[in-house]
């Protein structure tokens, strides 16, 4: 059985994959060693809303969707349900 922590890091890893060509390439590189190097997944899902929102980046609903999921399983309340959707 997984921890809830390893399953909180695949969950940001999934919602920077699916968002990363979305966003400045300086911030996502900046994501990315959060995520994947330093394990700080919170920090880097944080970001990743942040920054759809300050810049009004438009996501699809299947982007959204595991981005709400991964921080409501990490307890995380942000912003998440002001951004930005298409269909």
């Amino acid at each position: 059985m997984k921890s809830a922590r390893r399953i909180n890091l695949e969950r940001s890893i999934v919602d920077f994959e699916l968002v990363k060509d979305r966003i400045p390439a300086r911030v996502a590189e900046s994501i990315r060693k959060d995520i994947y190097v330093h394990k700080k997944w919170g920090l880097g899902v944080e970001t990743i809303v942040d920054v759809l929102l300050e810049d009004e980046i438009d996501v699809s609903i299947a982007q959204i969707d595991a981005i709400v999921e991964a921080m409501n399983a990490m307890g995380l309340k942000r912003s998440q349900h002001k951004i930005r959707v298409v269909e």
